[in-house]
């Protein structure tokens, strides 16, 4: 039978055998099958166990089991495989060679197999006995002994010899080691048979029943003592023989009459080892025995005993009853009562064992050795299925399944769930589950803890969902009268934190990947992007060494996109010619002094597309220059040379201009508009633009000598105290040093600013250089100094540094210093002081006071400084500050109400302050003394024309009504000489408070009619010498332009149309819209249909007509009213019976003059201007695509088109005879074929215009944006 060989190193041999039915277990604890206490050998190292075709090794622990060398987890064994432990080899053997004469272990004797006779008795494997030495023994006893033992060992084959009457052989089972010699033998006594020493029990022969299996090499048993060396030394013999196959007992029953045979020896145990034989000596007789039966009768008389009993003959089996034999009752009866008092032994010491297994299993959990207990409890409840802790050591089990991958140095929790769920369902139908939820709550409250936890240290966001699972668990155990709130608590913010920091990691990953790729691709400035991105959500990570490396890295590819080219583009002194004369302006200028004389300087002012020279005595306009719209920086006056250098964004050019006539001195053409706040230094011009590039240019010739590109705009530029170099910051991140000749850029500096957060020019502060930084709502003073490589550092060094210099308010405008006081301005008229230090050892800035006014409006900032540390302000007015005793002070006196338009202009004590008025978009300059603040003159320049009506007959005065609520008068001739040749007879009486834009109309009997809004809303009548006549209050401020119907005026107000007195004081009775509780909807446009009807579109996209009715009384009242769907984008068309409205959808709908619906069309592009109707047409202009003349029949053809190109219509074309005329907003005007739409001539001014061609007198003209009339030749006329 397969069995296990064990090799000690000392020599010594052991064998257990191997049992299909049972497991062995090998370790070094006592409660394993086999024991071996050698170091490297676990507590349960490993099993064997039958496994379908053969026996199988498991390993128990961790560190797997060693077989023919290798160390595995399991393993099939084959004969001849040798598992190591320790220094103890065990050899595996498939089976054993046993005696000659004795029947395998598996099988029965050969005597009863297949033959019917009587079954031979089986009993329990004993354990074998250690190998006695043979000593010398008295032959006479040696028989005695053996025959006795014979007679106690089986009275059933004496009794078949007594009843055959000879010696022959019992019919029971062959003794084990051989056949015995019968009685009628002589019992040789040999030299091997083995006399029991006092000490030593009997052998097995002696003590129990034959046994159909040899006997068992040393078993190791639980509870087994070990064997002492010197006692395994003598259990070597020689191999052992296979068992001869023996006759049954009918065979040797007829062969009783045969020759007595030969004594048969006992066979020794035999090893396949050297045999170890010990001298025959004379066996020394147990003192246990000899207390039990008293002293031994001398051998002889022993011998004659059984003899005579042997010779004496009973009754015949025929005629005795065996079951009524004392011997066989008796032998029944101890038989039984051996059996039950066995079976209660082998009970008890089986649950003795069974239940030191388990503890030992216990003890091994709570120890902390898991595998092992692992290893321990299964084996247990396998061997054990029936005991009462079965259940509990699966549990246990499965508990330190648990255990064993969450109470480690690196827990698994993923493991440790699954674990925790298969334990969970493995126990969920078990009776005791229920006792199982604290030890699962408390698991799962760990694991989810500890997966949370995890996940944020490992940066593994599998865990979170490991965490969640374990959290369910956690809450599905718990109890639900007291749940585990504070650890719920701990998990989830556990939780959230580890998200966190994962979203934190994955953001660092890729963000550093996203640079990486950005470097790659040569976009630096993406990579800054990138990084300012990252630093922004995750600070801390502006100190990481990876960061900072990308950092220099992307700073150099930064530098070589600068790319410097020298140039040469002359630039040209001719100014530039317009087609159109120059217009006849009209400027009101007034004056508290009169004797005064001009002493030929002029002030500047700016207003819409253009720029005026005012003289600074006497405030009269001296010149005016067209310089188109949307300037990107105020004109820059260079004192020494009285000249001027502007920006024209409608031409796009760079033009330098003498400042007291306004001649042109010289004009450069830049390829691309100009972007920021340029730079004069010295001999140079340092002009940013919107292309990324920065040129130089002479500023006496106008020449261009360099230009450098950049990766991004730029803005103006601030020189270094040497002159060398400049400083140009880019509109993010970055700063670059430049040489001041080549525009060769030396190094890139990383400031970190947001994308155009520097809007105020870069200023010069000795050695230090200004930028200012706008963040949110409030600004960092940027304080720069230059490094040993050109580079530029912030000198605030720490954040508490950074935030003293941090503001309120945007600053928008230029910074100015005087001495060491630095006045900075921003949004909210608020004015910050600091104090500027070029000492080494003193900070280079000291946080000074802030003055801000009472009632802040959103206005402009300009400051101009002065001796005593005095500070002007213009904003919302004039003021003057003053730093005094570490305090901001204002004086209480102001002057110059409206919001500051430009920049203060100094001219020894006297200011030129110059601001917009809320209800108007023209300037007014004033001339202020800037101790006392009082002015002397003041001159409004840029005030649109609101309406105007020339008399009648051709030589007719034109009278007129700017925006700023000035009249003007002028004759044909004074019309048609350029200049400032329209006189300002009046000016409206306006409160200063007006918020409110003015609204003017003219009537058919040439006067003219203005009102105003709130807060004293009324109504001025304008005679034709553009004088006021009267004054009419109004209820209400009017919400649109009012018109004429008739002599009539009608001013649209909120919810009705009211009808003005005329002047013979007729009344009339106002239109009303019906109101609810809402606020009623506001007037879109009012449009004149003829003397006595009027269309009016409302917000709510409804269109009324309403018409002047004399019964029974003078009243408005509503005639047809259509809904149209949407709001009108502009005025409607009226016309020849026809009204027509524009959507911004590009829909045009016609509807007659009683608003009956008359067709519908489409363009491609929006209706976004008005629509005019003239001689049977209707001009639409799709937006910047075209004009189209519209037949208001039909399916609205178009008659003709002609191409915009961009551009818009400025007003409404007049038609004469066969000839359109059309005047465009940017300046040209041109005559086309009424029929046809052909242009006929073009005519380009330099002059924006707000209106379409009219007529005065003779001429055409038309009107400018800055309120000037430009008259065209008749040249542009067919």
């Amino acid at each position: 039978m397969p069995s296990l060989k064990i090799l000690y190193p000392n020599g010594d041999i052991d064998r257990y055998p191997l049992s299909k039915l049972a497991p062995v277990s090998i370790g070094s604890h006592s409660s394993n099958d086999i024991s071996l206490n050698e170091a490297g050998v676990d507590v349960l190292h490993c099993r064997i166990a039958w496994a379908k075709s053969g026996y199988e090794a498991l390993a128990a622990g961790g560190q797997g089991i060693e077989v023919n060398g290798a160390v595995v987890q399991r393993a099939l064994l084959k004969a001849g495989d040798v598992l190591r432990f320790g220094g103890i080899d065990v050899l595996y053997r498939e089976k054993d060679v046993v005696p000659a004469g004795t029947a395998k272990r598996d099988e029965p004797p050969a005597s009863t197999k297949n033959k019917g006779g009587p079954p031979a008795r089986e009993r329990p494997v004993e354990p074998p006995r250690r190998k006695r030495p043979r000593v010398e023994e008295d032959p006479d006893r040696a028989a005695a002994e053996r025959i006795a033992g014979r007679l106690r060992d089986d009275p059933a084959a004496e009794f078949d010899q007594f009843v055959d009457g000879d010696a022959a052989e019992a019919d029971a089972e062959p003794p084990k080691r051989g056949r015995r010699p019968s009685r009628d033998e002589e019992v040789e006594p040999r030299a091997d048979d083995v006399e029991l020493s006092p000490l030593t029990p009997p052998p097995a022969s002696r003590r129990a029943a034959p046994s159909a299996e040899p006997p068992e090499e040393r078993p190791l048993r639980r509870g087994t003592p070990p064997v002492e060396p010197e006692e395994r030394s003598l259990r070597r013999g020689p191999p052992a023989v296979e068992p001869e196959e023996r006759p049954s007992w009918q065979e040797r029953r007829r062969e009783k009459a045969a020759a007595t045979p030969s004594p048969v020896a006992l066979p020794e145990e035999e090893d396949e080892e050297d045999e170890v034989r010990i001298p025959e000596r004379r066996a020394a007789v147990s003192p246990r025995r000899e207390a039990s039966r008293g002293a031994a009768p001398p051998a002889a008389e022993v011998s004659d005993r059984l003899k005579k009993a042997l010779q004496s003959r009973g009754s015949r089996p025929s005629e005795q009853d065996p079951l009524r034999s004392p011997l066989v009752i008796g032998l029944g009866a101890g038989i039984f009562v051996l059996a039950i008092v066995g079976g209660v032994f082998y009970l008890m010491a089986g649950r003795q064992s069974s239940d030191a297994e388990f503890q030992a299993a216990e003890t091994l959990y709570r120890d902390g050795k898991l595998n092992s207990a692992i290893a321990a409890l299964d084996s247990f409840a396998d061997l054990h299925p029936e005991h009462p802790s079965a259940g509990g050591a699966r549990a246990l089990a499965g508990l330190a399944r648990v255990d064993a991958k969450i109470e480690t140095a690196t827990p698994d929790y993923p493991a440790g769930v699954e674990q925790l769920k298969s334990f969970i369902t493995a126990q969920r139908e078990t009776s005791g589950f229920a006792d199982q939820y604290p030890a699962i709550t408390q698991r799962a409250g760990k694991m989810a803890l500890g997966a949370a936890e995890e996940s944020g240290k490992a940066f593994n966001r599998g865990l979170l969902a490991v965490s969640e699972e374990a959290r369910t668990l956690l809450l599905t155990y718990s109890p639900k009268e007291t749940p585990p709130a504070e650890l719920l608590k701990q998990i989830e913010g556990r939780a959230r934190v580890s998200d966190q920091q994962n979203l934190r990691h994955e953001t660092f990953v890729a963000a550093v990947q996203e640079i990486n790729d950005a470097l790659a691709k040569q976009t630096p400035m993406q990579a800054l992007v990138l990084r300012r991105n990252l630093l922004a959500r995750y600070p801390e990570f502006s100190e990481d060494r990876k960061v900072t490396g990308l950092m220099a890295s992307t700073l150099e590819a930064e530098k070589k996109t600068a790319r410097a080219e020298a140039l040469d583009v002359d630039a040209t002194k001719d100014d530039a010619r317009s087609e159109l004369p120059d217009p006849a302006t009209g400027v009101f200028s007034a004056r508290s002094r009169s004797d005064q004389v001009s002493v030929g300087e002029a002030a500047f002012v700016q207003s819409k597309d253009c720029l005026y020279g005012i003289d600074t005595v006497t405030g009269a306009p001296v010149w005016r220059r067209p310089v188109g719209l949307g300037h990107p920086f105020f004109p820059i006056a260079d004192p020494a040379t009285q000249s001027l250098v502007l920006f024209d964004p409608q031409r796009r050019e760079l033009q330098r201009i003498q400042q007291n006539s306004g001649k042109l001195l010289w004009r450069q053409t830049l390829e691309e508009p100009v972007r920021g706040h340029p730079l004069l230094a010295g001999n140079a011009l340092y002009v940013p633009t919107e292309g990324r590039r920065l040129y130089r240019i002479e500023f006496e010739t106008g020449r261009i000598a360099a230009r450098v590109t950049f990766s991004q705009d730029v803005t103006g530029p601030a020189a270094w105290r040497d002159g060398e170099r400049l400083l140009v910051v880019g509109n993010r991140e970055v700063a670059y040093t430049l040489g001041s000749q080549s525009l060769e850029c030396q190094t890139v500096s990383y400031l970190g600013h947001g994308a155009g957060s520097v809007e105020a020019p870069l200023l010069t502060m000795g050695r230090y250089l200004l930028a200012i930084e706008n963040v949110g709502e409030g600004a960092v003073l940027r304080v720069l100094t230059p490094a040993a490589d050109f580079s530029v550092v912030d000198t605030a060094t720490t954040a508490e540094e950074r935030t003293a210099r941090t503001i309120a308010g945007r600053v928008l405008d230029t910074p100015v210093l005087r001495g060491r006081d630095l006045f900075v301005p921003s949004s909210g008229e608020r004015v910050s002081a600091f104090a500027i230090s070029d000492d080494a050892g003193e900070p280079p800035v000291t946080v000074g006071p802030v003055y801000q006014t009472q009632s802040p409006r959103k206005s402009l900032v300009f400051l101009a400084a002065g001796s005593d540390r005095q500070v002007w302000m213009a904003g919302s007015t004039l003021r003057k500050l003053q730093l005094v005793g570490g305090a901001l002070g204002a004086d209480e006196r102001t002057t110059g109400a409206g919001l500051a338009s430009q920049p203060i202009q100094t001219a020894g004590s006297t200011l030129f302050n110059a601001r917009r008025r809320a209800w108007t978009d023209a300037v007014t300059l004033t001339h202020t003394d800037r101790d006392e603040l009082t002015s002397e003159w003041q001159a409004v320049v840029g005030a649109r024309f609101l309406a105007w009506s020339a008399g009648p007959g051709d030589g007719g005065d034109l009278i007129a009504v700017s925006e700023a609520g000035a009249t003007f008068r002028a004759t044909p001739a004074q019309l048609a000489t350029s200049g400032f040749s329209l006189a300002s007879p009046a000016r409206l009486n306006l409160p200063d408070d007006l918020t409110a834009p003015l609204l003017a109309t003219s009537l058919p009997d040439g006067q003219l009619v203005a009102v105003s809004g709130d807060p004293n809303p009324r109504a001025w009548l304008i005679n034709r010498l553009g004088q006021v006549d009267r004054q009419v209050p109004l209820e209400r401020a009017a919400s649109a332009r009012p018109v004429a119907l008739g002599n009539r005026v009608v001013v649209p107000m909120p919810g009705r149309l009211h009808l003005l007195r005329s002047a013979a004081g007729e009344s009339a009775q106002d239109f009303l819209l019906a109101q609810g509780d809402e606020r009623p909807p506001a007037w879109q446009s009012v449009t004149p249909l003829d003397d006595q009807s009027l269309v009016a579109v409302l917000s709510t996209g409804q269109m009324l007509l309403v018409r002047l009715q004399t019964t029974p009384r003078l009243h408005l009242a509503e005639a047809a009213r259509v809904d149209l769907g949407g709001v009108p984008s502009g005025a409607p068309g009226v016309g020849g019976g026809i009204v027509a409205v524009g959507f911004a959808n590009g829909t045009l709908k016609m509807f007659s003059s009683e608003l009956a619906p008359r067709g519908e069309r489409t363009f491609e592009q929006p209706i976004e201007n008005d629509l005019w109707a003239a001689d049977g047409m209707i001009f639409v202009e799709e937006r910047g695509k075209a004009l189209h003349a519209v037949r208001p029949e039909g399916n609205l053809a178009s008659r003709w088109s002609i191409p915009l190109e961009g551009q818009s219509l400025a007003g409404s074309p007049r038609v004469e005879g066969s000839t359109v005329h059309v005047a465009l907003r940017n300046g040209t005007v041109f005559a086309a074929n009424a029929e046809t739409g052909k242009i006929e001539s073009t005519r380009r001014g330099r002059s924006l215009l707000a209106t379409g061609p009219f007529r005065i007198g003779q001429e055409l003209y038309v009107g400018t944006l800055d309120g000037s009339f430009q008259r065209v030749p008749q040249e542009a006329r067919p």
